[in-house]
């Protein structure tokens, strides 16, 4: 049996597609902003929305970052990505994260790559070492993560149901 289930996500928490590696958008969003503050807005955008190739940055500065956040300069969904991938990628999570980590999340679009919720409140990035060579991270909601951890070892592999396939998996490698 399959159900679907739906909720209404209001639109303050999705993040529009078309700002990804659109580098007029960056530029129309900080020419709104106070001269003083452009600088940081359009560092703190490149680093949101561009690839490298397109003129991103992949590291931030505490200093900026502060100023972003309290001149109040970003959308609330982005506030919410921002935050968690600037702990990541420069903060206190960045030598088990890091650049790969944002690369996986820009890529991702900051939406699931399981279940596609465009959610930002709820995405989080999964180590998947042996899943994804290009990062070791998928973006995941928390559902589709405690999903995915309750089905799949830290590997990636199945996780074995009891004893016996256990034992199986143990007899078939030995012979």
């Amino acid at each position: 049996m399959t159900v679907t289930h739906t909720i209404s996500i209001p639109g303050e928490w999705i993040i529009s597609q078309d700002r990804f590696n659109n580098q007029s958008y960056v530029e129309s969003r900080c020419a709104s902003a106070d001269k003083s503050l452009q600088g940081n807005l359009r560092s703190a955008l490149k680093y949101l929305y561009l690839d490298e190739e397109h003129g991103g940055i992949s590291t931030f500065s505490k200093t900026a970052k502060n100023a972003v956040l309290e001149n109040k300069l970003l959308e609330p969904a982005e506030v919410i990505i921002f935050k968690y991938l600037f702990t990541r990628t420069n903060g206190s999570e960045k030598y088990h994260y890091g650049k790969p980590a944002l690369v996986a999340a820009k890529a991702a679009r900051y939406r699931c790559q399981r279940c596609n919720s465009p959610d930002v409140r709820s995405v989080c990035l999964d180590h998947v070492w042996s899943n994804d060579l290009l990062t070791g991270f998928k973006m995941l909601c928390y559902n589709c993560h405690a999903i995915k951890s309750r089905e799949d070892d830290w590997q990636g592999s199945k996780k074995l149901r009891n004893k016996k396939e256990a034992l199986a998996l143990l007899i078939s490698l030995l012979q």
